[in-house]
């Protein structure tokens, strides 16, 4: 096993065995794809966030070779937000065991993913109150958005179920995922930043 890590051998490899657990059936998948898998494990006391990495054919393969494979993106953007003061949920391992890939980050209990969260609680409200939460949670939303841009930082897909929300003490945070998709060497330009604007209208209305 090879790894770039704040954790033990041994704490990675219990992590890792939660992981295929539940895989199995026998914990929590919070999301699934021939692309890869993402799961949420309990270890130590504390939640984390597992994401495997998929192989998706040999296109993708081409593309690791130029660009470095995903979760080795995935682990220097996390690293390059943090530094940034960006928030993204923070990122404790990096690991190859067994010819697969592995992010380890720590799991956000209170998150909620923002297409999830505009769906269940912001859309359709016609009182007063859903008026003023809607208005204050897209105001928060604006400030971060822009911050990330004001850092130079592009993502490609900057799409609502790539960020996830959080309400404490009366505003909102947000927290940036799918961070292979972060690409420092782009410059962001006008054209860039309206395409990720674009891709945030794209969540449910």
């Amino acid at each position: 096993m090879q790894s770039e890590s704040r954790l033990s051998p041994a704490a990675l490899q219990a992590i890792l065995s939660a992981h295929r657990e539940a895989l199995k059936g026998r914990g929590t998948v919070l999301r699934r794809s021939r692309h890869g898998a993402v799961t949420r494990v309990d270890f130590d006391g504390e939640s984390l966030c597992v994401k495997q990495y998929g192989d998706t054919g040999s296109r993708r393969r081409l593309k690791d070779l130029i660009r470095r494979p995903r979760a080795e993106r995935a682990w220097r953007a996390a690293r390059r937000l943090r530094d940034l003061g960006l928030a993204t949920p923070e990122a404790l391992a990096l690991v190859e065991d067994g010819g697969a890939r592995y992010l380890v980050m720590r799991f956000l209990p209170d998150g909620l993913p923002l297409d999830r969260l505009l769906q269940e609680r912001l859309v359709g409200g016609s009182s007063s109150e859903g008026r003023a939460a809607r208005r204050r949670m897209l105001r928060d939303l604006g400030r971060w958005l822009r911050g990330i841009h004001d850092a130079g930082v592009y993502h490609d897909d900057w799409s609502a179920k790539n960020i996830l929300a959080a309400e404490r003490d009366g505003c909102w945070s947000f927290f940036l995922l799918d961070l292979e998709s972060v690409v420092p060497h782009k410059g962001l330009n006008r054209r860039r930043r309206m395409k990720n604007l674009g891709q945030i209208c794209d969540a449910p209305a």
